[in-house]
């Protein structure tokens, strides 16, 4: 007998934008029957998501390894981070704690979407989409393609892969519906109990586990002497670190959490400031991967080209922004973090109050943060940082904090590192932008489409009533 094998995850799927249908007022979810039984009946591909394939899947094979067929014109489509996310429609909470989406939105949704349908069974409201492969194994790849592309968003789909060749991919109402039971993940905020859901992980776990990993830095644990000792990176990375990523592991396996990518466990965790047990692990093993790379034998000096330009405009001059930088971190009382950042965001994240609401956004800005506390959660991208818990200083520098700050700018920063994170946070501020401008020329198209579709569909109706 054929065996189940299936991980649940919340998702927010592969939403490719189709031609209009040709009358828009009347959609059905007929076509979509139509194709699945066309589907079955003539191919191994699957019922939804043919089309031709991307160039890197040519170039990689992907269809004859795959789904073992090699023509051009039935490939099923691999989620990619634009064609994913719900949210491109506006219309997907992007976190647990967002309202659901409602059934007329549900609706709407289907119009943009290719290959997907709308179920109403008893536990609520979902979509569903499936895949035909060759067999199991390729089954497993597709699976693992869809974790792939999908763990820097935290949207997972609730992936079932059915033996012997079968892929299901579910929206739950955790996304959509009217209030039904949501079988996702689960905070009970009173007590900050985290409630372990079902997580099952039996197809290639060490594939589709996304147990979080110790990494060194990229560096020689004695390369920062002596401006920073082998014995502190010894005690720091090798104790403090190891802890944070192994207490974290622990934490999250066989949850929710367990799958997703660590910045976006850190955003859950942190549930808008009411932190939950896994932030902390989260947010310290983060933070010190960041600050390691923010380091390199033979730093510090000056930086040049487009960082300095942003720097002497919105600091005024690189030395008021030196002063600026080792104010926030010597006045951080206790332990702590101080950042330099870009600001650009729309706080898509809805977590936390807005730091710094009254700046203007496209800009940089320098903050601090408690404890663990990063600027993820403000939805700020981090080009820099310094940690200014005791144990980060205290073997080379015992209780002076300045002239650790000192030493690590004027020694150990890497400009090379904070300049490629400014062109990575300012593609994707700009990317923002391009997917908001879509969003608003989408919506009103499809406003004076409804509006055309309607008028057409009552001057059809007049001719029939004067025909009879």
């Amino acid at each position: 007998m054929a065996t189940t094998t299936t991980t649940h995850f919340t998702f927010s799927p592969v939403f490719p934008r189709p031609s209009p249908p040709r009358h828009r007022h009347s959609l059905t979810l007929q076509p979509q029957r139509q194709a699945t039984s066309k589907a079955f009946g003539s191919d191994k591909l699957g019922d939804f998501g043919a089309r031709d394939p991307f160039p890197a899947e040519v170039e990689s094979g992907f269809g004859e390894k795959v789904l073992g067929n090699v023509d051009t014109e039935h490939k099923i489509l691999i989620p990619n981070l634009t064609a994913l996310s719900l949210a491109t429609q506006n219309c997907s909470p992007l976190s647990p704690f967002q309202t659901p989406m409602s059934v007329e939105d549900a609706h709407k949704l289907l119009r943009k979407v290719v290959g997907w349908r709308l179920l109403d069974e008893e536990g609520g409201l979902k979509l569903q989409c499936l895949w035909k492969l060759r067999d199991f194994k390729c089954g497993v790849e597709l699976v693992n393609r869809i974790y792939k592309v999908t763990e820097a968003t935290g949207h997972f789909p609730n992936l079932l892969l059915e033996q012997p060749n079968q892929v299901r991919a579910e929206l739950w109402t955790s996304s959509i519906g009217l209030g039904g039971r949501t079988p996702g993940l689960q905070f009970h905020r009173g007590n900050k109990q985290m409630v372990q859901t079902r997580c099952t992980r039996k197809v290639r776990p060490a594939t589709i586990s996304a147990k979080f990993e110790l990494k060194p830095p990229s560096y020689p644990l004695n390369a920062l002497e002596p401006h920073m000792s082998r014995d502190t990176l010894e005690y720091h990375w090798g104790k403090h670190h190891r802890t944070y990523v192994e207490n974290l592991n622990n934490q999250i396996a066989g949850t929710e959490l367990d799958g997703m990518s660590l910045e976006d466990v850190i955003l859950v965790s942190y549930n808008r400031g009411d932190i939950l047990p896994p932030f902390n692990n989260a947010a310290q093993a983060w933070n010190h991967g960041f600050f390691w790379e923010s380091m390199k034998p033979g730093g510090g000096g000056k930086p040049s080209g487009d960082l300095l330009e942003l720097i002497e405009r919105d600091f005024g001059s690189f030395e008021t922004f030196l002063t600026e930088f080792k104010s926030a971190a010597s006045t951080q009382f206790g332990s702590g973090w101080a950042w330099l950042c870009y600001k650009a965001n729309r706080l898509d994240v809805e977590n936390a109050v807005n730091p710094l609401p009254s700046d203007k956004d496209k800009k940089l800005v320098v903050v601090k943060s408690p404890n663990a506390v990063n600027p993820l959660v403000w939805d700020y991208s981090p080009l820099l940082t310094i940690d200014v818990w005791e144990h980060a200083y205290y073997l080379d520098f015992q209780n002076r904090r300045p002239d650790y700050l000192s030493v690590f700018m004027d020694k150990l920063v890497s400009w090379e590192a904070v300049s490629y994170r400014l062109e990575i946070a300012k593609a994707r501020a700009t990317g923002r932008e391009v997917e908001e401008e879509k969003r608003k020329r989408e919506e009103e198209e499809e406003q004076e489409s409804d509006g055309e579709a309607v008028e057409m569909y009552l001057d059809s109706d007049a001719d029939d009533s004067e025909t009879e």
